[in-house]
């Protein structure tokens, strides 16, 4: 893939390639194997001040720096195993990957000296799983089923921050080198995991599923980080491990056949951050996600007519946001969100393989940190609407080459930019097409072009703010990309 970008210095080059093997040892045993590479190298055109474009001192195409530049690196290698037996299963899996992640982000306004932030992500992870499954039948058509698993992952790491100018780090013998940015952390990450979970369907009309899991996380770190105390550097290593259980639990029911009542209630966890997180706080607690939903379904197939609405409630115990005058993530604290959603959709018409779909959504959420009404999530869009329509026209009559169309209409609603919601950025609106060509008798080929258009604030999709100064990465008025594909 090659883009030169709407604004300047918004080149990408990106290269991605997957292979997989599939080997039947027997008639119960699988063995798989697949490969990925996954290359990409590109400009940083940077967010610009909005109130520069709109009194003409900048072009909205203008980058904040013409030096900046970032890469991203992956090669997987992934290996499972599957033994199957009755209503037995066994998965066993081992992974490698390694990641190189380097970009550069100039800070300040264009047209003065400012300094540039150098990161670096290289890490090799290995990890390894061994999941046992097994399924049963009951009385009345009913089933059962239990799943459970052990997994361990490690990654090994540099993860390094380096203040720079015009695209080169400063080193030690450079006096900007000692900067309140510079960190450079050496660490191993172990992820230890197991879980346990099950379903019930007892009838067919209810299901009730469960389950519960444990991770634990090890570090090891060897950390070098600007001292503000001393105006030197602060060398720290370190051992720690943190963990903790996670539940969830759902049913759903069927009262008769189009309508499903369900309710559910999970949590997921994430590791605190080797860098940010352990070398503050050596036993911060993993950020603990939980949350609960309710709701109705309604599909009559027939009509290919679908509803359904829902309400939720989720707490993240650590929400990680951006610190806007250093662009590193921070920790912002235990965050509320409770809303609803509902969507809904219906095939207007059916005629000798042709087909025309409608379907829209609604969504709103309020969206809160630390419980106060007037600290809001910054970022975080007040309400969403879309509809939109689907198209599938056969070209020959046994349905192997077919034109398919869609077309969406979105209306994004305002998103305070700080969480005093002293600044706002407005709604706007996106509208997206696509066409594509498929003929599966032909290698299952496809041609296909898409188109993305601003109709409104074409300002408003990428904005932030730092101090008083409102920063934007402008889109452009329109968006066209094509591509072809096709199997071997």
């Amino acid at each position: 893939m090659y883009e030169t970008g709407y604004r300047q210095n918004g080149i990408t080059r990106r290269i991605n390639s997957f292979s997989k093997a599939v080997v039947d040892i027997s008639p119960e045993d699988t063995f798989k194997i697949s490969a990925q590479g996954y290359w990409t190298d590109y400009g940083q055109p940077g967010s610009i001040p909005l109130n520069y474009i709109q009194q003409g001192l900048i072009s909205e195409r203008a980058p904040r720096s013409d030096q900046d530049r970032g890469a991203n690196n992956q090669y997987t290698l992934n290996a499972q195993f599957e033994h199957v037996h009755n209503n037995f299963t066994l998965d066993a899996t081992l992974f490698f990957n390694k990641t190189w992640l380097i970009r550069q982000i100039t800070l300040g306004l264009p047209g003065t000296v400012t300094p540039q932030r150098e990161y670096l992500d290289d890490r090799y992870t290995l990890g390894a799983a061994i999941e046992p499954y097994w399924k049963f039948h009951l009385p009345n058509g009913g089933l059962f089923d239990i799943k459970t698993g052990i997994t361990n992952h490690i990654d090994w790491a540099r993860d390094f921050r380096i203040p720079g100018h015009d695209g080169v780090a400063y080193t030690a013998a450079n006096s900007q080198y000692f900067s309140s940015f510079l960190n450079m952390n050496r660490f191993m990450e172990d992820n230890l995991s197991t879980y346990l979970s099950t379903s019930i369907s007892p009838l067919p009309w209810i299901k009730m599923t469960g389950g519960a899991r444990y991770d634990h996380f090890f570090y090891s770190i060897n950390n070098t980080k600007y001292n503000s105390a001393t105006g030197g550097l602060l060398r720290q290593r370190l051992s720690t491990s943190v963990g903790t259980p996670t539940v969830k639990a759902a049913i759903a029911i069927n009262p008769y056949k189009p309508v499903t009542i369900f309710v559910n209630y999970g949590q997921s966890v994430t590791s605190p951050d080797a860098n940010s997180d352990i070398t503050v706080n050596p036993s911060l607690a993993p950020t603990l996600l939980t949350s609960g939903e309710a709701g109705i379904r309604y599909d009559y197939l027939p009509l290919g007519a679908h509803i359904q609405g829902s309400s939720y409630k989720t707490i993240d115990s650590n929400e990680i946001g951006v610190n806007q005058a250093t662009l590193q993530t921070q920790n912002m604290g235990k965050s509320y969100r409770w809303g609803f959603d509902t969507d809904a959709a219906i095939t207007l018409l059916k005629y000798r393989g042709a087909r025309l779909d409608l379907h829209g959504s609604y969504n709103w959420v309020h969206a809160r940190l630390n419980t106060s009404t007037n600290n809001f999530i910054p970022n975080v869009a007040d309400w969403l609407i879309s509809y939109g329509l689907n198209a599938t026209v056969p070209v020959d009559k046994i349905d192997r080459r077919a034109l398919i169309m869609s077309f969406d209409h979105h209306f994004v609603g305002p998103q305070p930019l700080d969480k005093a919601r002293n600044y706002t950025a407005p709604q706007y609106q996106r509208l997206s097409a696509r066409l594509m060509y498929n003929d599966k008798k032909l290698s299952n080929m496809r041609i296909w072009m898409s188109a993305i258009v601003f109709p409104t604030n074409r300002f408003a999709e990428d904005a932030w703010i730092s101090g008083s100064t409102i920063y934007t990465a402008p889109q452009p008025r329109l968006m066209l990309e094509g591509g072809f594909s096709f199997g071997l």
